[in-house]
């Protein structure tokens, strides 16, 4: 399936999810620093577990 310009894919896009692409990529980047942020603070406590 192919899109006659990046307007007829953004307009489907949001019709079939609700929500633009760029909004759905910020919640990518979101979902993926959240991501990485728990998994240092959860490195970090281990560490400090393992110290005292």
């Amino acid at each position: 399936m192919g899109f006659s310009s990046h307007e007829s894919f953004t307009r489907s896009f949001k019709q079939m999810t609700g929500i633009t692409p760029e909004q759905y990529r910020i919640g990518e980047v979101f979902t993926t620093i959240m991501l990485r942020l728990y998994m240092l603070f959860s490195i970090i406590m281990g560490f400090l577990n393992d110290i005292c």
